[in-house]
């Protein structure tokens, strides 16, 4: 019995945040909607991925990051290509509806039209199953095509006070990005 136990317990810490997140209630839900061919979306990349590897590979946090593209053209080929281009350590699903009759080329999806994002990059972080945070992930962005050095990570502020069970104000950051077509 001790010995299943212990290879069970093994087996755990070779998942990462989403894997172990299937198993047990999440600490935190981070969803991005992001897309290929957007040059802001293809930057936050890597502040998305270093905040995935920090709280879970490093921090070992069970926090499910979930990224859904909101493009009528995107396609699974499509987003794979952009998900190992770009280096992205987590799941990203097309979120568009082909089938609905609202247009030609569809609408968007499910979890699109829940969380109501106008740009990608855009983030929400759940936390308690409540949003406490919406908008940019830093804001090395204040308007399309002015880039400086982030000063501020909000992505990564908001999970440190979840990590360490400080009191989290609920906030929200206007998103600069490639607007998504409702």
């Amino acid at each position: 019995m001790s010995l299943r136990v212990a290879a069970l317990l093994i087996s755990l810490c070779f998942f990462s945040c989403e894997k172990t997140s299937i198993k047990t209630d999440p600490l935190a839900i981070v969803t991005v909607f992001t897309r290929q061919n957007c040059p802001i979306s293809e930057y936050m990349c890597l502040p998305l991925r270093n905040a995935y590897r920090f709280f879970c590979d490093t921090l070992e946090q069970n926090i499910l990051f979930q990224g859904f593209i909101p493009d009528p053209i995107s396609s699974d080929s499509s987003i794979h290509q952009f998900q190992k281009e770009f280096d992205i350590p987590f799941s990203l699903t097309r979120d568009w509806n082909d089938n609905s009759s609202s247009s030609s080329i569809g609408a968007p999806g499910d979890h699109t039209l829940h969380y109501a994002p106008s740009v990608t990059p855009e983030v929400f972080v759940e936390f308690n199953g409540e949003i406490v945070y919406s908008g940019m992930i830093d804001n090395s962005y204040v308007s399309l095509g002015d880039w400086s050095e982030p000063t501020e990570n909000y992505l990564f502020d908001v999970l440190i006070q979840i990590v360490n069970r400080e009191s989290i104000i609920k906030n929200q950051t206007i998103a600069i990005g490639c607007n998504i077509n409702y």
